[in-house]
């Protein structure tokens, strides 16, 4: 995949890192590992590297075959519902209007906070999601309750003594 985006520079944070990685992640969604896994969880960043924008188009053509040789195994759930299910994204890298889009599509409690450093200012991220229009209970959420639940973080000074 490298060598047409090495042509004009597209490697890394420009594009090539989330085209590679969205593309990976389809073909995990695509090889039927989350039916023999339920519980496997994938955290992609960058609000998903673009699968969200893509949830209507990739439902509808999961039973078409795009060759005659028809390799893709026959799934139990449509691609949202794995999306839903098994995939975390975060907001690394898209301090802007994404983030609703990611909360209508894949709901608040599938988003976590995160910020790409080096490549992306820090402070533009928090102050993104400070002042994003969203609810209060979606911005806990998103900041840190989701990776809370996921990654089974507690907070040692809500423990009783």
């Amino acid at each position: 995949m490298a060598k047409p985006m090495q042509k004009r520079d597209l490697l890394a944070a420009i594009w090539g890192f989330q085209a590679e990685t969205g593309l990976h992640a389809m073909r995990l969604l695509a090889s039927g590992v989350f039916d023999r896994f339920p519980k496997l969880t994938i955290v992609l960043g960058h609000m998903g590297e673009a699968l969200p924008y893509w949830l209507h188009r990739i439902d509808r053509f999961r039973e078409v075959p795009t060759s005659s040789r028809n390799v893709r195994p026959r799934l139990e759930l449509i691609f949202t519902e794995y999306l839903k299910r098994n995939f975390y994204i975060t907001t690394s890298g898209m301090p802007w209007t994404p983030v609703k889009f990611g909360i209508e599509a894949l709901g608040a409690d599938n988003i976590m906070f995160a910020v790409d450093y080096p490549y992306e200012d820090s402070a533009e991220a928090v102050s993104f999601l400070d002042e994003a229009p969203i609810s209060d209970a979606d911005r806990r959420k998103i900041y840190h309750e989701n990776a809370e639940r996921v990654f089974r973080i507690t907070d040692a000074s809500r423990k009783p003594r």
